[in-house]
């Protein structure tokens, strides 16, 4: 008990001491004051104000609780992986246990202070009237046992992840299935009104305060809860030593396959080492994309179960397909410009882009290498958001929605192209989040003003398409345009990003020429 009261005041100790640590809680609890501050100007006064105040302020905290452990618990020993200060630990007399309760600790305290933050707001809501204490008891309960789950889910995630671009994706499919996708799967099969649906959704259980009913219910959210997270744990304290003790086998193995390999040495290094795009990532991939596949049927067949959406058969197709390859377009457009606007910024950082300069490797093959292995790494979901409309353009009924969307997706990825060249550039000049954020300022910029440049073009497109279709069924007309702008415009942002290549290929040679001025010089 002693080294783990140690641990966790080593953690209360140093992360204070991290940027923008004050910063962000302020903003936290200074966004939640503004949204009742607006919030309460918008509902009439009375005795409904305190109860309305009451589950904004209840929906704000489950909504930070969805979301902020789980991130805090795994970026702990992510940094403690990335300092490479994790087998140091395991040298002192501090276990595999010993750490993982300290740092659950340390996650659980940190959970804690943020619902503590908003407690005196919960406090004023029974002042205003309409909220009594047992609500607000019920809802800290509700919070808790939240945080507890997403703190466990988080820690395992943390020690799971084998890097640290997978860590957000494996907390957003964790985050999916225990706070969407079983909650969508007892609703169908017990139904809403259920006990067990209580049980196993916060959010559900928190609109019961509201309303007054099935109040016996809510104490098993908590339990549910505990239950849920405990598993999350017992996994994190087995798995932590395995990880350390096999990442230097698993990183000699994964060094002698890539010596054996031919071709650009960039796109290898950075396919395996970088990237972690090993086959049983890609294979993770592929079942992610499973998951996603029949995540969104299943919602799509539970709102129309449930009335939220009135769609036919027909619809139905259309709209889980629309949504499936949405979200993996989304998905390989963000994680490839994320991965872009790192690919030299390492290299900056471990000081090996001038060693890489000074072998026989060219300026071409080093962007050429990093852009592939970019390319490559998030394939599966470049196919999967491609699969979708070219199965609707052999569907009898669908075929116009699936010729639209690989309009969509021709003229998306060539926007991703372009944008993925310049992100590699501002790798070059800045820190991955300054670059990332460059990127999209450019994007946006983009979108508001430059595109202005394409109208003509764009127009030229829609006349082309139209006199193709001439004579045609209306319908055919319309795919031929989309079709027809949809390659103008992606051939325009292709070019564009030729010359982003050039660009950077021009900045990788100045960058050799200097190292080797101050080489020389030295």
């Amino acid at each position: 008990m002693e080294l783990i009261l140690s641990l966790f005041m080593r953690e209360l100790i140093t992360r204070p001491r991290r940027r923008l640590f004050y910063t962000k809680r302020v903003a936290y609890v200074i966004g939640v004051i503004l949204f009742l501050l607006i919030f309460a100007a918008m509902t009439p006064g009375g005795s409904t104000l305190g109860l309305s105040i009451f589950m904004a302020l209840s929906y704000t905290s489950l909504g930070a609780m969805y979301i902020l452990p789980l991130f805090i618990a795994s970026s702990m020993v992510m940094q403690e992986r990335k300092d490479r200060t994790l087998g140091l630990l395991f040298m002192t007399d501090l276990t595999g246990t010993t750490i993982v309760s300290g740092k659950f600790l340390t996650a659980s305290f940190s959970a804690l202070i943020i619902i503590s933050s908003v407690l005196p707001l919960f406090i004023l809501t029974t002042v205003l009237g309409g909220v009594q204490a047992e609500q607000v008891l019920k809802a800290f309960g509700i919070l808790l046992g939240t945080a507890y789950l997403a703190t466990s889910a988080g820690l395992f995630t943390g020690i799971a992840a084998k890097s640290e671009q997978s860590v957000t994706w494996i907390i957003l499919v964790i985050g999916f299935l225990l706070f969407i996708v079983i909650p969508a799967g007892v609703a169908i099969s017990l139904g809403v009104d259920s006990p067990a649906f209580t049980a196993v959704t916060p959010w559900h259980a928190m609109t019961l305060l509201r309303t007054g009913i099935q109040m016996d219910f809510i104490h098993l959210n908590p339990i549910y809860c505990c239950l849920a997270g405990t598993p999350f744990l017992v996994a994190s304290y087995i798995l932590l030593p395995k990880r350390v003790f096999t990442h230097g086998t698993q990183a000699t193995r994964v060094q002698g396959r890539v010596g054996h390999l031919k071709g650009n040495p960039v796109f290898w290094r950075e396919f395996y080492f970088s990237l972690k795009s090993t086959p049983a990532n890609l294979l993770r991939d592929t079942l992610a994309i499973t998951i996603i596949l029949a995540s969104v049927v299943a919602g799509v067949i539970a709102a129309d179960h449930f009335k939220l959406l009135t769609l036919t058969a027909a619809e139905k197709v259309d709209t889980s397909a629309l949504a499936f390859a949405g979200i993996c377009m989304i998905r390989f457009t963000l994680g490839g410009l994320w991965n872009c606007c790192g690919t030299f910024v390492d290299e900056r950082t471990d000081r090996t882009l001038d060693v890489l300069l000074t072998t026989p490797i060219t300026e071409k093959q080093i962007a050429l290498g990093k852009f592939k292995a970019v390319f490559f790494g998030g394939l599966p979901w470049l196919i999967a958001s491609c699969l979708a409309p070219m199965v609707l353009t052999v569907w009898p009924g669908h075929m116009q929605l699936g010729w639209y969307m690989l309009a969509i997706a021709i003229a998306g990825y060539s926007i991703w192209f372009c944008f993925a060249q310049l992100a590699m550039w501002f790798s070059l000049r800045f820190k991955r989040a300054m670059a990332l954020t460059a990127c999209f300022g450019t994007w946006v910029g983009w979108n508001l003003v430059g595109q202005s440049v394409l109208l003509p073009v764009m127009f030229f497109g829609v006349v082309v398409g139209a006199t193709a279709g001439a004579g045609s069924d209306a319908t055919v007309g319309s795919v031929i345009t989309a079709l027809v702008l949809a390659t103008v415009y992606g051939a325009l942002h292709i070019g564009l990003g030729m010359i982003f290549q050039q660009i950077l290929l021009s900045t990788i040679r100045s960058t050799a020429l200097r190292s080797s001025n101050q080489a020389v010089s030295d």
